[in-house]
């Protein structure tokens, strides 16, 4: 079957609930980075960055 040669070939899981489930922790995983840096906000929707000090 084609579809099981491209999906190993881009290294994605057969289940697409699993590889759903993989990007979401990814994802978490990120967001708590950033949002544990105290220089960077969510206002709105809308990501802002303090600016940096030279």
């Amino acid at each position: 079957m084609h579809r099981d040669s491209v999906l190993t070939a881009l290294g994605l899981e057969m289940d697409p609930a699993r590889h759903l489930k993989d990007l979401a922790e990814h994802l978490d995983a990120a967001h708590k980075q950033v949002a544990s840096n105290p220089a960077v906000t969510v206002k709105g929707g809308r990501l802002t960055l303090e600016k940096l000090e030279t």
